[in-house]
């Protein structure tokens, strides 16, 4: 069983395949510094990008984010929350207020054993403002 965003994402694919007009193009140039992208999502606005950079071996995975302002998307920026855990899968609701995404971090103040993934978010009042 595949997690629901990648179901979406082979639709859009799919549907974008079947018109003749629709064309891949390239996002940003600014992404090309990275090895290892996945888990890209957009705003309904188009103004924001959430995505997970990867380390080649996988052992390290972040959040970061890309603004668009003036049609130019802004440098990639670590999302705050992000420290020596896992993140990845982004997944940012319609309004834009909620970003949900999985982690390894802790649930709680013990780190004894091993940690599984669960499914976290952040959120904000605004496209504005800060996530909490």
């Amino acid at each position: 069983m595949k997690p629901f965003h990648h179901l979406i994402t082979s639709f859009l694919l799919i549907s974008g395949l079947t018109s003749a007009q629709e064309e891949v193009t390239l996002f940003d140039k600014k992404l090309n510094q990275f090895l290892n992208i996945r888990d890209f999502c957009i705003s309904e606005n188009g103004n924001e990008a959430f995505f997970t950079i990867q380390s080649p071996d996988s052992k390290i995975s972040q959040l970061a984010y890309l603004t668009k302002e003036n049609k130019e998307w802004s440098e990639p920026v670590l999302m705050p929350f992000c420290d020596e855990n896992m993140y990845m899968e982004p997944f940012l609701t319609y309004d834009g207020k909620r970003l949900f995404f999985v982690s390894d971090r802790p649930n709680n103040s013990s780190t004894d054993g091993k940690k599984n993934f669960d499914i976290w978010y952040v959120e904000r009042k605004s496209q504005n403002d800060k996530w909490s």
